[in-house]
This record gives C-alpha cells, structure tokens and sequence, in this order.
C-alpha cells in the first residue's frame, strides 16, 4: 500500500470564471511505462553478467561467485593464481541430487539459492545449500547429498564475538553478555540509564525515529578484538542535547497522533559526549579511557570505521577524533590494560580539514604493525595525499603521494615491502579527473605504478589473501567488464562482460558525458546528459537538471547505471542533466572550499547555469525556455535555491526533503561548511529570505516524520512564500520519512508535475507505478506503510 499523500495548492480562487475549453494534449500512458522501464530497479533487472560478489574461500586470494545469465544463473569458481575460472560444480548433477533428497523439482539454471557454504577437506569439496528451508551437505566429487542442520539463525540485535563462543546485547541502556554455547547471561554494566548509555547510538543519526517505528534492530555498537578477549565501547551521554519533535498523524490504531521527540542539536548546541570502555570478558575487567569526553557526530566511531583494534590481542585501540567545526583531528592511541590514551599525531587547519576525500569514507589512516609509524592523510598542500608520520613524534617524515590530483581510498599496506595500495583520481591526463584508479607507491614516495590502465572508473575489492583484486571497469557510456588483477599489476584474469542484449532491446540510451567551463571561465567542471530513447535532433526538448549541491558528495555518476531517474526523466520527452560544480569534492581543496562559508550557493548554483547555457549554445535541440530542476535533501534545497536565485532561468521546480535553513539542521553539517562558530552568516543561506522573488511553478514535498530534515524546513519556506503572496504546491507524505524520492506515488506526481508544467500536457490519468524504486542514500529499506483502521 503506497504512503498516503497531501496536496495542498495555496493559490486559492475566490471567484471562478468560465472560459471557453482549449484543447492540451495528453501524454500517452505508454510514455510513463517507458519511462518506468528505465527507473534503476527495472534497468538493472535488465542486464546480465554483471554485479558479482567475491565470496573468498578459506582466507585464500581464491573465490566463487554468483552471476545472472541468459538462462539464469551459474556459480563460478575462480583461482586467479592459476587462471583458473570455472563452474564451480556441475550444476545438473547438483540439481538431480537435490532433486532427489529434497523431493522437490531443482532446475539446474536457476538454483533454488543464491548463496552456498564452501567447505574444502583436503581434496574433499563439499558445498552447503539451503532447499525448501532445509539445509543440505553435498560433496561436489561423488555428488551426494546429505541433510545438515541448519545453522541458527543470527539475532540481529547481538553482536557476536569473532570466535562465535560470545554475543553482545543491549538491556535497559546497559550491555551485556552471552555465552552462545550455555545461554548463560551476566551484565558487563549497570548504571547505564536513557541517553546515557552503553554501546549505543546517538538519537540524531538521522534515522532514530524511522528505526524505532519500523522496529529495527539494534545491536550494541561494540568491536571485538580478532581474539574475543577484548570489547571496545563507547557511553554515550547525550542528556544536555536539545531536542526536536515529529508529529504522526495515521497509525497502526486509534486516530491520536503520536509525537516523536529525540535528541538533535542544530548548529551550536550542545552535542553527545562520549568516553571509551574497553571490557576483558575472561577476567571481568572493566577499563574507562582517560581521555576527556569527546563530542559525537552523526555516526558511532565502531560504525564508521573511525575506531580499530591495532593488533589482534586488543593490547591498542586507535582512533580518530575530529574538532568542532572541522578545523582540526586527531589520531588517538587507547591502551586497553591501563585507560591511557596518546595523541598520535594531528592535523589542523584554517577551515575544513578531514581525514578523508569525502564525508562518509573510512579515515586514510593506517598504522603500521609495530605501532612506529602511520600513513597520513592531508590536503596540506592542496591536494589530498598520503604522508608518512613517525608515530612517537607525531611529525611529517616526508611526503609520499604528491601532485594534482586526489586520493582517494588505502587498500593495502605492507610494511615489510614498504608499499601501500591506493585508489586515485584525476592523475591520467586526458581523462575524467574522476574516475577511479589503482596504484602501488613505497613508503619513500618513489615506484609509483598505475595498475588498472584502463580509462574507466576501476572499483576494486582485495581479496582475503592480499594478492589479487577483483576489478569492476566501466563508465556511464562504457559496458562493465570484470577481471581478476594481481597487486603486482602483471596478471588480468577475465571473468565477466556485462551482457546488454535485453536492456538495448528495451531502449537503453547510451548517456553523454561532457565537460563545460564554470562560470569563471576557466575551471572545467563535468557532468551528464540523458536524452529519450526516441531522440530526434530536429525537435526542441526541454531540459529537467536532477541537482545534489554537496558539499560532501558528487552528484554525477561515474559507473555504469543500467536504469536512473535522469533516464526515467529522459523518457517523458525531456533533456536530462547532472552537473558538478564548483564546492563539491573530489578535486583540489580549493575548488571544494569555494562555497565554504556560503552555502547560499553551495555546489556552485552559477557554474550550472553557465554550462546549460554553453551546452545549449552546441545543441539546438535543447530549449532553455523551458529548464526545470528536482532535487532531494540536499538537493531540494538546491532546487528551491536555483528557482529563487535564478528566477528567469528556471521555470519549473520539484523539492523534497529540502534543508532550506541550516539553522535548523544536523549541528555537524552546518558547522563543518558553513563554519564554526556560528555567526549571522547561517541566516544568508536560508531559503525563505528569498521567497519573494519566486516566479516559476514550485512543488515542495516532505514526509512528515523525515528524522533527517524536519518538515519544519518545509514549513517555514512555505510560511515565507505565503506571506509573500506567491504560489506553491505542497504535497506531504504521512508516515514518509526523508527518503521522499524512494516512493512510488510521490514520483509519479512528480512526473505529472513536469509534464504539466514544462512539457504542456496533461499527464495519464493516475497512472500506477508498479516498480518499487531504489533506497538511493542509505541501506535503510523505505518506509513501512501502515494501514488505517
């Protein structure tokens, strides 16, 4: 059942006037099922021999995988040393075998599973695979099956030591301990009480209201040390953080809406403190960290990546601790025997400085085994590279990356080779400054080597024994193919090409990727276009921009999408765009710090008009007349802005879930680009200080639990607007949380609302979509619909 919606018109007609009826076109409901087709769930289903995931077997470089086919599916097995790819079994006689032990119908191209257990006793292999919810053992020589007992079913809210003899739980804000094999159960603490707790989670995460509601686990935020002696954990206090509130109006029964207060601070508050506990669960020992409390972003350092055991007893934790206001972080070393914590090294700056690329991405920060040394991240220079720091010190040894270009992510280090393993853009002349590459360099800075050559963006997965990737090629305009690759850069094993017979059929259109110049003139920025399938060169397409300012991420695609919104767009008869800006990552410090300090124009709103209007000067098939603009989050506030900042340029607007006044928003965003303290600044980028100047058609949409960006932003806009006598749609999801673009309904309204307004015609009648769209910005599932008695 589709979230219900309200529309709200605040245009109100006093006195309505006959006239006479004038014909408008209807778009055919053949257009939106084509569009449809190209939504990403539809596209993808589309393509073949793509999207494998490694399974390693046994620690080893060698794996298996799971592909889809032509006639359904194949598991593979790979030893890339030997440039072995295979079957990983004979499927017929697998499917016979199971056939008959299961008493069931198996069908050797579509095994009735999608993942297997790989068990290898000297030469004996045998697989574990679930049929009928039943698991069974066959060996892959002789082909016989035997029942197995199934492995029982892991508790979502536990989290499990790595030896599997212990589980983590949370009860009454404190943690505890289980014993798998006994049951037994004993408390690790008991003074935890609400929101001041152990192992948990801070209430601003930006999904505490939409993981309480749909009653989603929550398993102690807690890591085990390799051996299963030793937990590391946070307590976290967040009782001095101000709270805010949702309103829900439909639930499971009764009428009585529900308020939803929860802790989340806006730029200034107060934020969460926390201090560390690290728990020896042979002795019983607890030791607090004697570091002052540290303030919390929006994700647990055990969560993210931000906190690492330095060795597999648990005898060092490290972790990283940023600043207020992002000016400066911290490495910090935890000793677990005695609570002492060290500064390792830090890095401060000016304004903005992380300890990686992008925001989201685990910290570029490795210490090596003996503890003596760290590779370090820094944009010092202006450029992000990797520095090698003495780790007594805290001090620069030397530089080991260096140039005009990005890092962007360690994959291996190995301190006896002195070598690292590295992800890089923007150092292959010619090419999108984008796209990803690998590499190897020493710890002198010398040997630096391009292993993946190819001009495509390279995603790559090390393997379990640290000699081959797994390497994902492709581009928007470039098929995906996958190959085995040895870290030594010599030996490419093939393993899969992505088969696009089906999604050509349907009427995949190949996208454009360009380049313009910014409004400065002289600053290159990169974006794509999508045009309809049906393209004709002598017609004039309006152009709908799909915006996503950052500042903490790109919005342009750099893989190979089978299905995206911008296609979907395409597809109703319009010119589909995406643009980087200036302000956005990925490339020098200084063109990410353009819009630091001025959000008002984040993801630089007049770099995207200079390249619409440079691409248009090229194509005259794309009429600026008619430019229209959709964005989500981050996006919808960027949407409103263009349509308010740019009244004549932009004709037709559709915002959700827009953060129209970061005054009102996540402490962390807002101090991190904005700047901290925070000062009469903040107000320049909040939207409703322009609402008079809103000209075009505008359709603002929110869920009314969005635990993300309040409907508060919403509707202190829409005040703003109608005290300026414009007009405006509004259309409310109950129920919806922030992730407005995920649903049905509000995409097909959505759809509407451009054809009316941009196109001229009268959209299907309630057309229904049936394809359920992608969860874009989390691996959170949508929103559960209820139902009303």
């Amino acid at each position: 059942m589709p979230v219900p919606f309200t529309l709200v018109t605040a245009a109100l007609a006093v006195v309505q006037v006959q006239l006479p009826a004038q014909h408008v076109e209807q778009m055919p409901a053949e257009t939106y099922a084509r569009a449809e087709q190209m939504m990403p769930t539809r596209g993808a289903e589309l393509v073949l021999q793509d999207r494998i995931v490694p399974q390693w077997i046994a620690g080893s470089d060698r794996f298996w995988y799971r592909v889809t086919t032509a006639r359904g599916s194949a598991f593979v097995y790979v030893d890339p040393a030997r440039r072995v790819r295979r079957p990983a079994f004979d499927h017929a006689r697998l499917a016979a075998a199971l056939s008959k032990v299961a008493d069931t119908v198996v069908v050797a191209d579509s095994l009735p599973f999608r993942t297997l257990g790989w068990q290898e006793e000297g030469k004996v292999t045998r697989v574990t695979v679930s049929v009928r919810r039943k698991s069974w053992r066959c060996e892959l020589g002789t082909y016989q099956c035997i029942a197995a007992e199934s492995p029982a079913a892991a508790n979502p809210n536990e989290t499990p030591s790595p030896d599997g003899k212990w589980a983590l739980f949370l009860e009454h804000h404190n943690l505890w301990l289980r014993n798998t094999a006994t049951g037994e159960r004993r408390a690790l603490t008991t003074d935890g009480v609400r929101r001041h707790e152990y192992a948990g989670s801070v209430e601003y995460s930006t999904e505490w209201v939409t993981n309480a509601r749909n009653g989603y686990p929550a398993p102690p935020v807690a890591l085990w040390s390799a051996d299963s002696r030793r937990v590391l954990v946070q307590k976290v206090d967040q009782r001095m953080v101000p709270e805010t509130h949702l309103v829900q109006t439909i639930r499971d029964t009764g009428v009585r809406p529900r308020l939803w207060s929860f802790a989340f601070p806006f730029p200034g508050d107060s934020l969460a403190r926390a201090t560390w506990w690290v728990f020896d669960i042979t002795t019983g020992r607890a030791v607090a960290g004697d570091a002052p409390p540290m303030e919390l972003g929006i994700v647990p350092l055990l969560a993210s990546g931000e906190a690492w055991w330095g060795d597999s007893a648990g005898t060092t934790a490290y972790y990283v601790e940023r600043g207020r206001g992002a000016r400066a972080w911290w490495l910090k070393a935890l000793d677990a025997a005695t609570g002492r914590t060290r500064t390792v090294a830090e890095e401060r700056g000016a304004m903005l400085v992380e300890p990686a690329p992008a925001v989201g991405a685990p910290p570029l920060v490795r210490v090596t085994p003996d503890g003596s040394e760290v590779i370090w991240f820094s944009e010092r220079d202006g450029w992000a590279h990797l520095y090698l720091v003495d780790a007594a010190t805290g001090q620069v040894k030397h530089q080991i990356t260096k140039g005009e270009w990005v890092v962007r992510d360690i994959v291996k280090l190995d301190a006896r080779a002195r070598t690292l393993w590295f992800t890089a853009s923007g150092r292959e002349p010619g090419r999108d400054p984008y796209l990803l590459h690998l590499y190897s360099i020493r710890f002198d800075g010398t040997g630096l080597t391009l292993l993946t050559p190819e001009d495509a963006q390279h995603q790559v997965t090390l393997g379990a024994g640290g000699g081959w990737v797994v390497d994902r090629m492709s581009r928007p305009d470039l098929a995906p193919v996958t190959v085995a690759r040895s870290l030594d850069g010599k030996t490419v094993v093939p393993l899969e090409r992505a088969d696009l017979t089906r999604l050509l059929a349907a009427g995949f259109r190949w996208p454009e990727r360009f380049v313009t110049k910014a409004a400065d003139g002289m600053t290159d920025i990169y974006g794509i276009m999508f045009k309809p399938s049906n393209f004709d060169s002598t017609r004039r397409y309006p152009i709908i921009e799909e915006i996503y300012p950052g500042p903490q991420r790109i919005n342009v695609q750099k893989t190979f999408v089978a299905g995206s919104e911008d296609q979907s767009h395409a597809e109703l008869g319009v010119i589909s765009i995406r643009i980087d800006g200036r302000g956005t990552p990925l490339r020098s410090r200084a063109f990410h710090a353009y819009a630091y300090g001025h959000l008002e124009n984040n993801g630089g709103l007049e770099d995207h008009v200079a390249a619409l209007r440079q691409l248009a000067a090229t194509r005259p098939w794309m009429d600026l007349e008619r430019v229209g603009i959709f964005g989500s989050s981050g996006g919808g506030f960027g949407s409103v802005r263009a349509m308010l900042t740019y009244p004549d340029f932009y004709k037709v607007g559709v915002s959700a879930s827009g953060n129209h006044d970061i005054r009102g928003y996540l402490a962390l965003w807002g101090e991190t680009y904005q700047g901290y303290p925070v000062g009469e600044d903040y107000l320049a980028p909040a939207n409703w200080t322009l609402a008079g100047k809103l000209k075009g058609k505008l359709l603002l949409a929110y869920g009314e639990l969005d635990d993300n960006v309040a409907p508060a932003h919403t509707l202190q806009l829409i005040d703003a607007l109608t005290r300026a006598n414009r007009d405006y749609d509004l259309l409310i999801a109950t129920n919806g949380s922030h992730y407005m673009a995920a649903n049905t309904y509000f995409r097909r309204r959505r759809w509407d609302y451009f054809v009316e307004h941009l196109l001229g015609m009268t959209p299907p009648d309630h057309y229904l979509l049936t394809t359920p769209a992608e969860y874009e910005h989390s691996g959170t599932p949508p929103d559960v619909p209820r139902r009303r008695p």
